[in-house]
């Protein structure tokens, strides 16, 4: 090994070595909970619920409210595991008043269930898995991507996430900071 692969070598232990010691807590000192973005230990105190009362827990009861308007409840009581990427209560409320109302009239019903579709994932995916994905498949067969920028993990190049890790017995919510759609697909050629 020539002397340039030895330091190579060397800085990539060292870095890994740093990262190492940045995730893992000094013996005895206590990790520290913030209350806008618990961790999983914080989070667990409602992993017994299953997702729909865990996201009304969480603050999540306008989507429950499209869940339920979409037909969907069912799905995220009895299936699993599911990770559901929400936007909370705060994202429909700062909407333009009466959108909500339009997304639950019946006529809105097929759309409202592909859009619910494309936030919820197979799969029990918690923060620390979706750090080491690209791209995210839906259960209605769309993609999320996953970006990082300046440290900070956001899905489709913009949305963040808020909270993060909140367990259900059937799988785990990740709050998001605003509306979730799927991209528009690639025109076809000839189009």
């Amino acid at each position: 090994m020539d002397w340039i692969e030895e330091m190579k070598s060397r800085q990539f232990g060292l870095i890994l070595l740093s990262a190492l010691c940045f995730l893992i807590p000094a013996q005895g000192e206590e990790e520290k909970k913030s209350p806008d973005r618990p961790d999983v230990a914080a989070s667990e105190e409602g992993a017994g619920l299953k997702l729909p009362e865990r996201l009304r827990e969480s603050g999540c009861t306008i989507f429950m409210r499209l869940v339920e308007a979409a037909g969907m409840t069912e799905t995220l009581q009895e299936t699993g595991p599911l990770t559901c990427f929400v936007p909370n209560d705060e994202v429909f409320e700062a909407l333009p008043e009466g959108s909500v109302e339009k997304l639950l009239l019946p006529a809105n019903k097929e759309k409202l269930a592909k859009w619910l579709s494309y936030l919820v994932l197979k799969g029990d995916l918690t923060m620390e898995k979706l750090m080491l994905s690209r791209r995210l498949a839906t259960v209605g067969d769309e993609i999320i991507t996953v970006w990082f920028m300046n440290g900070e993990m956001t899905l489709n190049e913009g949305v963040k996430l808020t909270r993060t890790d909140i367990r259900a017995a059937n799988g785990v919510v990740h709050t998001i900071d605003r509306l979730m759609v799927a991209p528009p697909a690639p025109p076809k050629p000839g189009e």
